[in-house]
């Protein structure tokens, strides 16, 4: 009852663990949408 934080620690690897596929989609989006918007403003 004291401390309800440790339950919120257990709950944190599952969403550190990513599965590759998504990190590299998460990846190839932080650089494509950069390029995409430097791209639409040098038009």
């Amino acid at each position: 009852m004291t401390n309800p934080n440790p339950q919120k620690k257990r709950n944190q690897p599952t969403i550190i663990n990513v599965e590759p596929e998504n990190l590299l989609l998460i990846a190839a989006l932080s650089l494509f949408i950069p390029l995409l918007i430097v791209g639409f403003f040098a038009h």
